[in-house]
């Protein structure tokens, strides 16, 4: 196996990590509204499904701390990069996609420290 072709796989799999972590995050987010938002039209006291309520705001907080280790091994691999002869990690990017623009201080705009686009 060539070094562009591990860099290639590595990229695809890191983004279909993130991209399923950010879509457990969603669904979970999407659980909780549903939770809160039902509870209200149907009129039941807060105490009816708190503890579900209470679990899913748990879980959410898990799928957060995932995320952020998972980012960590996204830096971790950018970082390699160079030690398998990756040079432009543009070209490892689908097409119309660029790496964001990553600082130790977040611009005017910005979140977690990645330019607004």
């Amino acid at each position: 196996m060539k070094r562009s072709d591990l860099a290639l796989r590595l990229t695809r799999a890191v983004h279909k990590a993130e991209d399923a972590v950010d879509t457990a995050l969603d669904d979970a987010t999407t659980l909780v509204q549903e939770m809160l938002q039902g509870r209200k039209e149907v009129g039941f006291s807060a105490l009816i499904g708190a503890e579900a309520c209470e679990a899913a705001t748990a879980y959410i907080g898990l799928i957060g701390a995932a995320r952020s280790r998972l980012l960590e091994v996204h830096k971790a691999l950018t970082a390699a990069a160079p030690q398998i002869g990756v040079t432009n990690l543009d070209e490892l990017m689908g097409p119309g996609q660029t790496k964001p623009n990553v600082t130790g201080a977040a611009p005017a705009g910005a979140i977690g420290g990645l330019e607004a686009a």
